[in-house]
């Protein structure tokens, strides 16, 4: 680097160790046990026999009583998993140990040593440019990924690669003796498997004495991730694949195929006793036969905001809104592949349909044979309509006397468009969040203390891994320092959610509890 330009490059590279996949884990010592097709085969002839053991004819073209399916279940599991392997046998144990050391799709460990290499640079014209103040930048950056199959598809070997490249100008000035700076850049950024994207934006910010008054338009692009787009993973209830067309053609995924989410309301209608092939069940169902081919996400965003001192300069507020209106929303949404026609009429005999609805291995059927999945996660985009998202925050902090300080911030977000329960919107933030602090840096000349309540709200999280409510956030922090002078250092003794009140960031994650700690920071060692 020097004074008015830098350069630089770096690498991130991954290594998933002994990381698996706990449902590909369970599916394959079962696998082990009894292959699926021995299974689903046994299962299927004990099903149909106990229907119709209880009385059950099809030809009536009546669907069997929800007690009747409980029980043909109920007995047909029975027999199809005599001699299954069960946890804490030696025999559970071994084939445990044996799937979890070999890699998908035998096994179900990852083998990935996929990396990222990046180089990018700036130059600043402060020695050439004195009316105003202007930078230029590049970057170039290849994501390779090297996942073996286990992760992204196996083609050509596995070896994919992505580049892409970006470049952009930015100029300020300042004008009105120094109280409002107005700042412009213009960016643009190719992927090599999307168009390029050409990004304006402008801002302004006003000063006057300690008030600060900013505002700013700007847009943006989101590529879609490395996954969004080369993913080819079977996570057991679904197989993910990446939106690009190469792997919706590998899966032929529009044959015969319907959304995912009408299939769980037809198969809701049949459970509640509807027969399979009433118009009012059948009518649920929406077929697909095409997806808007993926392409990069657009935002313009507004943004306002306000910072001032207050109150004698005891009082600090620092206020912000945005409004944000996204195009080509980038989503995720599942089909789902019927093997066979299942509307009435769509075949001779009316029953068999219904048999192809119902039945497994069938439409409502995740996974049957291996090889034969039926169910396929993508990712796509909204184009049809715009997304829009808003929010604010709100910072304050007061001085009082005896250097005592309390403060607290508020944030609230929300994504105002209803997508649509086909699609998934990874929005996955609370609407509420609030955190209030009190304390003293300096109670005494050698004891200093800080408190911290934190609350969050409950959100609905959604993602490729789960979806779910994450519950709203309840938590204490405390901190109590101790300054030793003489060693010039500084022994911390404090916890993050002290009452180990134990919740989950996201639908499918751990519980996280307290943490408690001790730290000892050595100040002024070398002065």
């Amino acid at each position: 680097k020097g004074d008015n330009y830098f350069i630089r490059g770096y690498t991130t590279i991954e290594n998933s160790g002994d990381s698996y996949i706990a449902d590909l884990t369970g599916v394959a010592i079962n696998d082990r046990w009894k292959n699926n097709t021995q299974w689903f085969g046994e299962y299927g002839l004990n099903y149909l026999g106990a229907l119709a053991a209880a009385g059950f004819n099809p030809g009536a073209g009546q669907a069997p009583s929800p007690a009747m399916m409980a029980g043909a279940h109920q007995f047909a599991r029975g027999q199809a998993d005599v001699g299954r392997l069960l946890p804490g046998t030696p025999e559970f144990e071994a084939a445990k140990s044996a799937v979890r050391s070999e890699v998908i799709p035998r096994g179900s460990l990852f083998d990935d040593q996929s990396r990222m290499n990046m180089v990018e640079g700036q130059y600043d014209f402060k020695n050439e440019i004195d009316f105003m103040n202007l930078q230029v930048g590049a970057s170039y950056r290849v994501y390779d990924l090297r996942s073996n199959g286990t992760i992204f598809a196996d083609v050509e070997g596995n070896d994919i690669t992505i580049q892409e490249i970006g470049a952009f100008a930015q100029g300020s000035k300042s004008v009105f003796d120094d109280k409002l700076k107005l700042t412009g850049s213009l960016r643009y950024d190719k992927n090599e498997n999307f168009q390029g994207q050409l990004n304006p934006r402008i801002s302004g910010v006003y000063s006057q004495g300690n008030s600060n008054f900013r505002a700013s338009y700007q847009t943006g692009f989101r590529n879609p991730t490395t996954q969004g787009q080369h993913i080819d993973l079977n996570v057991v209830s679904a197989r993910l694949i990446g939106g690009l067309p190469f792997y919706r053609d590998k899966y032929d995924i529009f044959n015969n195929a319907y959304s995912l989410a009408s299939v769980n309301n037809y198969v809701a209608a049949v459970g509640s006793g509807m027969s399979p092939v009433d118009p009012r069940a059948t009518g649920l169902l929406e077929q697909v036969t095409s997806l808007p081919e993926l392409r990069p996400e657009k935002v313009q965003s507004i943004e306002v905001g306000y910072k001032s001192l207050l109150a004698s300069n005891r009082l600090m507020i620092d206020f912000a809104y945005y409004y944000n209106i996204y195009n080509d929303f980038i989503t995720q949404t599942s089909v789902r592949k019927a093997p066979g026609p299942i509307f009435p009429g769509a075949m001779p005999n009316t029953d068999q349909g219904a048999i192809n609805a119902i039945n497994a291995p069938t439409l409502l059927t995740p996974i049957t044979i291996p090889g034969q999945e039926n169910t396929f996660q993508t990712y796509t985009n909204i184009v049809d309509e715009e997304v829009r998202a808003h929010g604010a925050a709100i910072g304050l902090t007061y001085n009082l006397p005896g250097n005592f300080t309390l403060g607290g911030n508020y944030n609230f977000n929300r994504l105002i468009s209803n997508i649509g329960e086909d699609f998934l919107n990874d929005f996955n933030t609370p609407e509420h969040k609030t955190n209030v602090t009190f304390g003293n840096r300096k109670l005494t000349d050698k004891i200093g203390f800080g408190l911290t309540y934190r609350y969050q709200s409950a959100f609905r999280w959604e993602s490729t891994f789960a979806q779910g409510d994450v519950p709203e956030i309840h938590t204490f922090d405390a901190q109590v320092s101790y300054r030793l002078k003489d060693l010039k250092s500084i022994v911390k003794l404090g916890g993050s959610n002290i009452f180990n009140n134990r919740n989950i960031q996201n639908f499918g994650g751990p519980t996280i509890g307290a943490i408690y700690y001790v730290s000892i920071t050595f100040d002024e060692l070398l002065n």
